[in-house]
């Protein structure tokens, strides 16, 4: 794999903790980048490459399920992880509802966590590569919005387009993903790393 296409980014206020991190990834060549603003990584997320973002949920007076969703729904492939100290279980289960592919406890072993990484940096390869080739902008919000089980009238809502042009967004979609229905679009969907 490139240096340059390994590239992960950490949201959170833990400089011990980055610190951590980036010793670890150094040794599997990724380049891991530390933000302590959750907008300025949001900015740099859409101006840079990369495929993994890890957000720390101890953050004070920080929302980082919220966080999650408006990274889900513009970056919906990208492979995103909560890191937490505390166990708390609702919060696990809050962020994998929410769109997180992983939740991770600190402390977390090395040995666990790279394969982890390197599977998700496959997934996000895989599914970069595939919408590259087949699915407009709109297409994978629309795709991403569904995902999440929202309706066309919802998604409408939400991207202040016109129930019409969501629902021919979404047939355009089933028609280059090759799906017949619903389900057999989140089948396809779930393989592609949503």
């Amino acid at each position: 794999m490139e240096d340059a296409n390994r590239a992960f980014f950490y949201v959170g206020d833990s400089k011990s903790f980055c610190e951590e991190l980036k010793s670890i990834l150094s040794k599997e060549k990724f380049q891991c980048y530390m933000f302590t603003c959750s907008e300025t990584a949001f900015d740099e997320l859409t101006k840079n490459l990369c495929h993994i973002l890890m957000i720390d949920a101890d953050v004070k007076d920080f929302d980082a399920i919220e966080y999650l969703r408006e990274v889900k729904m513009n970056f919906p492939t990208l492979q995103v992880f909560i890191v937490s100290g505390k166990g708390d279980i609702s919060l696990a289960v809050n962020a994998l509802k929410a769109g997180a592919n992983n939740f991770i406890e600190r402390p977390f072993n090395a040995d666990r966590f790279i394969p982890i990484l390197t599977e998700a940096l496959d997934i996000v390869r895989n599914a970069d590569s595939y919408y590259s080739k087949t699915l407009t902008v709109a297409e994978r919000k629309v795709l991403a919005f569904v995902m999440q089980g929202h309706s066309n009238k919802e998604i409408a809502a939400i991207q202040h387009r016109s129930v019409r042009t969501i629902e021919d967004h979404r047939n355009r979609v089933m028609k280059k993903l090759g799906a017949h229905n619903a389900v057999e679009l989140a089948k396809i969907a779930l393989k592609l790393g949503y």
